[in-house]
């Protein structure tokens, strides 16, 4: 995640981010320029890694997948 200057940056990811279908959990580091996002996929309706990503580019920043576990 590049963009960020400050904690209410990843506060806004965390927040915006998380209300998104099928994201249990989500975490930004400043200092990492990281993001964690679980989800679960029991929901029919689950968001997708480009949902995401296309959500935070929305917000002004940009990101790239790393890794994704499943």
């Amino acid at each position: 995640m590049l963009g960020m200057s400050c904690a209410n940056c990843a506060l806004r990811i965390e927040n915006t981010v998380g209300k998104l279908s099928g994201v249990t959990a989500v975490t930004v580091s400043v200092m990492t320029n990281r993001a964690k996002v679980a989800v679960d996929e029991a929901i029919n309706d689950n968001v997708g890694t480009r949902d995401i990503i296309d959500k935070v580019v929305s917000m002004g920043y940009t990101c790239q997948v790393e890794s994704i576990n499943g």
